[in-house]
């Protein structure tokens, strides 16, 4: 039988203990294109991207999910950002470690994986006559690539967008609420303990989850806009419209 709470662990061995903290470990962030979540939508959404449905089909979706990877290595290759694959049963957080940068002022992109796991995948049902009878989901998920961006961010320290690289490209935002909080110590130039400590307290819990949420929102809104603004005409269209499913 478990504990009932945390502290009995750290009450057991307090006098080894110099300080304690309470934080949130681990925040992951579903984030999704609304009009890719059922068929109607993803029909409406061809439409928008071509013009009309003709050409709606399983193997014009995996084009689009092709198209996406293969500018995704371009991007790569022409910024030095390397792109390795992960093994089953790997563990993608390890394999990034000796890829993190060493310069403490570096923020942005250093590493992607790509992986193979699970994902709902459209299949488009026609009749004799050509016409779309039903857009639905596979029975069972094919395994398809996966993609895991790392990052080094100036709020949250290390992050990491995993995003399925088949429409309509799902994607989870990871965050660390340990790194968060010792980065909020070094701006106010606190020990790390000192804020992992003020963080606990129930009176500043609403103002810290507050901060929390503005540094996740903004950097996600400047995202989109810098998406809209150079690539007008993105494929993902999840990217496009990154803050509309974010919950």
């Amino acid at each position: 039988m478990g504990m009932n709470t945390p502290d009995d662990f750290s009450q057991y061995h307090a006098e080894l203990l110099e300080g304690v903290y309470d934080c949130v470990d681990r925040i992951v962030l579903n984030a999704f294109f609304p009009m890719g979540q059922t068929g109607g939508g993803m029909r409406c959404l061809w439409r928008q991207l071509h013009g009309d449905d003709s050409h709606l089909d399983d193997k014009h979706l995996r084009e689009m999910a092709g198209t996406f990877s293969r500018r995704l290595h371009a991007f790569c290759a022409k910024q030095g950002i390397p792109i390795i694959e992960a093994g089953s049963g790997e563990r993608k957080h390890e394999l990034a470690e000796p890829h993190v940068p060493k310069d403490p002022a570096f923020c942005g992109l250093f590493l992607v994986i790509a992986g193979n796991a699970p994902a709902p995948i459209w299949e488009v049902k026609r009749n004799t006559a050509g016409q779309i009878t039903e857009i639905r989901h596979r029975k069972s998920w094919p395994y398809v690539k996966h993609y895991y961006f790392h990052i080094i961010d100036r709020d949250w320290g290390h992050v990491t967008i995993r995003m399925c690289g088949y429409p309509p490209f799902g994607a989870q935002l990871i965050l660390n609420g340990h790194e968060w909080v010792e980065r909020v110590a070094r701006r106010k130039c606190l020990p790390p303990q000192a804020a992992h400590a003020a963080a606990g307290l129930p009176h500043r819990e609403k103002r810290i989850e507050d901060d929390a949420v503005h540094t996740i929102v903004d950097p996600l809104q400047q995202l989109r806009r810098g998406i809209e603004k150079n690539h007008p005409a993105c494929s993902c269209p999840f990217a496009r419209q990154i803050r509309s499913g974010l919950y």
